[in-house]
């Protein structure tokens, strides 16, 4: 239904940001701003 389609996109679309984001965390020089840009993202 629509409702899986919908929530497959949605899963899928924050794998591929948690995938590119999780290559930049060694850029990162606080935890805390990572997990509020994630939370940003989501």
């Amino acid at each position: 239904g629509i409702f899986n389609s919908l929530t497959t996109s949605v899963i899928a679309v924050e794998t591929v940001t948690i995938s590119l984001f999780a290559t930049d965390l060694n850029k990162c020089d606080d935890l805390s701003k990572c997990d509020a840009y994630v939370e940003i993202l989501c």
